[in-house]
């Protein structure tokens, strides 16, 4: 496995394991409501049918006692899962620096990675049973051994240690949050019971709407707390971590915005979708300056639920997204509004190729996603032996400059400057799809207003090759016009889709 590929799946494994962890955490939490819920249930089915207030006082206290006991078990599981996350985060950096230090620093070090987030088991004491039971005292969290081994890989000799007093305050809020959503709980858990006494409803439709609050509401409140707060301990040990980095000394690290994939996302976090910035600068999200998904110091519509990371990157790394991660049709058909995010993308990247080719921005060797591939011509090419390593096809600012350039506008053969601003289109909807017999390349073939003869684009498909130094990617690589019999030569051009 070639250096690049391991770098990818490291921060790929990271980004997966921030996502278990959360999981893990409701998971633990589904079982103490669960639990609670149980017993609730089954000592208000124990109740007489004449219901009295001495039995409403005794089970309210009853109540009272299993939900502190569902407050501190919660808390320290929520705890301990932001303690994994942290780990995780720290880890998304560490291990492609380390990998990447490997390939070109002999003399590096060796780092070994803590236990699997997911091996975190969290002892739970049973909620009391009865109504005059002492409440249950609770074990600290340990940690079980990991079944999986650790990963050794060489690391960066002077790996930084982060401070964890960010770390400290996310563990003490989530204490807190999970202790007052189960304040909160126990108040509507009593007033269920009122009604009871009232008698405006009976006790088993007390007991399904204790239910209810239990696992509906309660549960709701728990997984934005856990899903924000586990995601805020892994980006700000993310970000610290690379911050150290760079100080400690290392070139060429920045970090780049990755949109969540999540259906009901953020509009404005699926735009900022690839963007690259400095460690030590923020994304520009929706028109606000944050430093990295789920910033404190950002406002709350922005972090709360976000599931977006900002994954470590160097120009020299390969990535399994170089660019934007295409907006698939499943994610449109789920949520429409993303139809949008796809036309702003689109004309962001027309913008972007306009401002190019006139000079108004200086080209860097930046990537842009114009499109993929389709199905029927990544099945011709694993025809043809090509297993293609991503769906995306990219251009850089220097690529785009090639189709018209001054050899090709004396030859007659440039394309138009607005043929190429709009090479999204021209990707995505070709009047047809050659195979390049001689090149082994996708020529992209479209008409061209005014012009008889067609325009061409010729993407060069990237499948795992350890010797490029391209990004992993398929990629723009030329363009231009074309007669329409050169197409239809023999032993040159194999059609895959349409024909001119």
């Amino acid at each position: 496995m070639s250096v690049k590929k391991k770098i990818a799946d490291a921060i790929a494994k990271a980004q997966a394991d921030l996502v278990a962890i959360q999981a893990n955490v409701m998971g633990e939490i589904d079982r103490l409501l669960s639990e609670v819920s149980g017993q609730i249930k089954q000592e208000l089915s124990s109740q007489p049918s004449d219901f009295q207030i001495w039995h409403l006082t005794r089970l309210q206290k009853w109540v009272g006692r299993a939900m502190t006991w569902f407050g501190d078990q919660a808390g320290e599981v929520a705890a301990a899962g932001a303690r994994d996350g942290w780990e995780a985060g720290v880890r998304m950096v560490d291990e492609p620096v380390a990998i990447a230090a490997a390939a070109s620093t002999p003399e590096s070090v060796t780092y070994i990675p803590g236990p699997a987030s997911l091996s975190t088991v969290l002892p739970i004491t049973p909620p009391p049973s009865q109504p005059d039971a002492k409440t249950p005292s609770s074990p600290a969290p340990s940690v079980s051994p990991t079944t999986t081994q650790p990963i050794r890989v060489t690391a960066f000799a002077n790996a930084p240690m982060l401070d964890k007093q960010q770390l400290v305050a996310i563990e003490g809020f989530l204490t807190h949050k999970m202790k007052d959503i189960s304040a909160d709980t126990r108040k509507a858990i009593n007033r269920e019971l009122g009604l009871v006494v009232t008698g405006l409803q009976g006790q088993a439709q007390a007991a399904t709407a204790i239910e209810r609050l239990l696992k509906v509401g309660g549960r709701r409140r728990a997984l934005t707390v856990v899903r924000t707060e586990v995601g805020r301990a892994f980006s700000i040990a993310a970000q610290r971590n690379m911050e150290e980095q760079v100080a400690a000394g290392l070139t060429g690290l920045k970090k780049k915005w990755r949109r969540s994939g999540k259906i009901h996302s953020r509009v404005s976090h699926d735009l900022a979708d690839g963007q690259v910035v400095a460690v030590h600068e923020s994304f520009k999200i929706g028109g606000e300056s944050i430093r990295f998904p789920r910033d404190p110091e950002a406002k709350p519509a922005q972090t709360i639920n976000c599931g977006c990371t900002a994954v470590p990157h160097s120009d020299r790394w390969e990535m399994k997204h170089p660019a934007e991660k295409p907006i698939s049709e499943e994610e449109i058909r789920r949520d429409p509004r993303k139809i949008a995010v796809v036309g702003k993308r689109a004309a962001g990247v027309e913008k972007w190729i306009k401002t190019t080719l006139d000079g108004t921005r200086k080209a860097d060797g930046e990537w842009r996603t114009v499109g993929t591939l389709p199905m029927p011509v990544v099945d011709f090419l694993r025809s043809k032996g090509v297993e293609p390593a991503t769906m995306e096809i990219a251009v850089s600012d220097h690529q785009i400059k090639r189709p018209a350039r001054a050899a090709k506008v004396g030859w007659g053969k440039a394309l138009p400057i607005e043929m190429l601003t709009s090479i999204s289109s021209a990707i995505d909807s070709p009047k047809a799809i050659y195979w390049g017999e001689q090149d082994k390349a996708l020529h992209y073939v479209f008409e061209v207003p005014g012009e008889q003869r067609l325009g061409k684009l010729v993407v060069r498909v990237r499948a795992t090759d350890t010797r490029s130094r391209l990004k992993r990617h398929n990629y723009v690589v030329s363009g231009g016009l074309v007669n329409r019999d050169v197409l239809l030569t023999r032993n040159l051009y194999e059609p895959i889709i349409g024909g001119v």
